[in-house]
């Protein structure tokens, strides 16, 4: 018979966070060793380590009264704290794609003057890769919040979805500054080299 397996990091901040969440109460910590112990059945010995993590995450809540400390977490707070935390998504990613408009209008000028320096080029790809990196990081950022506020998983996942399609946009503009490299470099580079020479993955030939 295998071993049980135990239970992973994510696990048990998951259990614990319920745990505290099942009633609004606040406990000290040794309520919290005590009784979440049993409840979740996280060893006694690594409560302080998960709570710390929660912690931290801005999961639980933390005061000083009088020489002991005090914990809690109510729903209420970490959907207020999950709905900020998407809004500075939101915020984020509109300032992502004023940004990226603003290299694309900065390219389209220099097609059309037809001046532009291997420097120019470089700096401009750079910020795009840049942009497309920040466009997953907040892929994944809403994914978490999806996971954890069911009340709005419709919207978010539509919200999700159409950063996919923004995505791919991104790698389509991607796609044209390196066809640009290549037609404008007078040495003869390829598509391959180019992407290698800026960390671009290298799309699969047909």
């Amino acid at each position: 018979m295998p071993p049980k397996r135990g239970m992973s990091i994510e696990e048990k901040q998951a259990k614990l966070l319920d745990w505290f969440q099942a009633e609004h109460t606040m406990y000290n910590i040794k309520e919290i060793e005590t009784q979440a112990s049993k409840k979740t059945g996280i060893s006694s010995m690594q409560i302080k380590d998960v709570l710390k993590m929660l912690i931290d995450e801005g999961l639980v809540s933390c005061e000083k009264c009088g020489i002991a400390n005090i914990y809690w977490s109510f729903k209420y707070t970490a959907a207020m704290r999950l709905g900020q935390e998407y809004e500075r998504a939101v915020k984020a990613q509109e300032d992502g794609e004023t940004a990226l408009e603003m290299a694309m209008a900065q390219l389209n000028l220099m097609r059309s003057e037809r001046t532009m320096s291997g420097k120019a080029r470089e700096q401009l790809m750079e910020k795009a890769v840049k942009l497309e990196t920040e466009v997953k990081e907040l892929e994944r950022t809403y994914e978490k919040l999806l996971d954890n506020t069911p009340e709005k998983v419709g919207k978010r996942r539509e919200r999700v979805r159409k950063l996919e399609e923004e995505v791919e946009e991104i790698v389509d503009n991607l796609d044209i500054l390196v066809s640009y490299i290549v037609k404008s470099s007078p040495n003869g580079v390829t598509a391959r080299e180019v992407r290698e020479h800026f960390d671009i993955p290298v799309e699969d030939e047909e």
